[in-house]
């Protein structure tokens, strides 16, 4: 082993990219995995992270794994409900896989750590760059997105001093596809890694601006058509009859008309009324008996339209 290398668990990442100052919850369902923490957690808690190629690959060999990967440090284990385990780490520094040592119960990464920047302080140039890139961040920020890393992301942007840093901070949180963070992982050179990330920001300004022309284009389309469908007189509408498929045939519809105008004709009375009215029952056979006055002759009857023996009977 060449004295620049170091040893530690690997943990190959499904559609996964974790950049350096990254904090970051994924779950871990592979048993290689789980023992790659566990053995963590006994020593130093580093694992080197690195993306699968193709995620499809349930047992991951070296040439699967990207050459690119990130030294994280385990911060939490939860384990949940279902035998679910999510792990929680924070990204610390770049490294490149030289090679994979496999091992029964988890398999070893041998890396090289590459930093994330350069000693020097920046140059008027790059300064320059930073500044650029940090004001399209805001502006990205302001037209309603949101760092994927949460607020603490966007405060760590603003702190940022070297090129590198700032890059990553952001690659971490904008909404990029995971191909795009792999390719700025990838990027080594701190400055050409923040362009990379500067041409991003301003690629995805331009689509939320058009999408926002686009969007108000449509609005005020959608507004006119209204307001001059309201505003339009019945005259001008375009009346078509007699082209959907009738509900009923022209008998039936007939029919009910005159059924409707015989009913309108009919002369409504005021229904008085009446004492006793669904309280009592006929004895012979059940029927509901109706109560009423006979004003003539001073004094009531029950009558029952169902018992025809003796349909009256005073009380």
């Amino acid at each position: 082993m060449d004295k620049s290398t170091e040893l530690m668990p690997l943990i190959p990442l499904r559609g996964l990219t974790v950049f350096p100052n990254m904090i970051i919850s994924f779950s871990v369902g592979r048993q290689k995995s789980l023992d790659a923490i566990e053995k963590a957690t006994g020593g130093n808690e580093l694992v080197f992270l690195a993306s699968q190629k193709d995620p499809s690959v349930d047992a991951p060999k070296r040439e699967d794994i990207c050459d690119i990967g990130t030294v994280a440090k385990v911060k939490q284990i939860l384990r949940l409900p279902g035998n679910v385990t999510h792990v929680i780490v924070e990204g610390v520094i770049r490294g490149n896989l030289v090679k994979v040592i496999e091992n029964e119960d988890c398999d070893i990464a041998e890396i090289i750590e590459i930093p994330q920047d350069s000693d020097e302080e920046p140059d008027v140039d790059t300064v320059a760059l930073m500044r650029m890139t940090s004001d399209a961040f805001d502006e990205y920020i302001k037209m309603g997105n949101r760092m994927q890393a949460g607020n603490e992301g966007v405060v760590n942007v603003i702190s940022a001093t070297k090129p590198g840093q700032m890059a990553d901070i952001m690659a971490s949180g904008i909404n990029i596809n995971q191909s795009e963070r792999q390719t700025i992982l990838e990027i080594l050179d701190p400055v050409k890694r923040l362009e990379a990330v500067f041409e991003i920001l301003n690629s995805e300004l331009e689509i939320v601006r058009l999408k926002k022309q686009l969007e108000e284009k449509v609005k005020a389309n959608i507004d006119k058509s209204q307001k001059e469908y309201y505003l339009s007189p019945k005259s001008n509408w375009d009346i078509v009859k007699n082209t959907h498929e009738a509900l009923v045939d022209r008998i039936t519809f007939e029919r009910v008309q005159n059924n409707v105008k015989r009913v309108n004709r009919t002369v409504k009375t005021k229904r008085e009324k009446r004492l006793f009215e669904n309280l009592i029952f006929c004895r012979e056979c059940g029927n509901t008996l109706t109560v009423s006055y006979r004003k003539n002759h001073n004094y009531w009857t029950v009558n029952c339209n169902r018992y025809s023996r003796d349909p009256r009977r005073h009380l």
